[in-house]
């Protein structure tokens, strides 16, 4: 299914009604991170780029 993601407007690939071939499902995001996720987008899913992104940039925060 195709996405348009909130944080940077680019269309993606979305696989959430298969996980295990969603390109997120690579990526770790933590329970600080999955909070922000929440808060900032709701339902709404990110690209795969984006939360390598937000994940990288947590990472060096922590």
């Amino acid at each position: 299914m195709k996405k348009l993601c909130p944080r940077c407007g680019c269309t993606f690939e979305c696989n959430h009604d298969d996980i295990r071939r969603c390109a997120c499902a690579g990526v770790p995001v933590d329970a600080a991170l999955r909070l922000f996720l929440q808060e900032s987008y709701g339902e709404r899913c990110l690209c795969a780029d984006c939360l390598k992104k937000l994940a990288a940039e947590k990472g060096k925060k922590a």
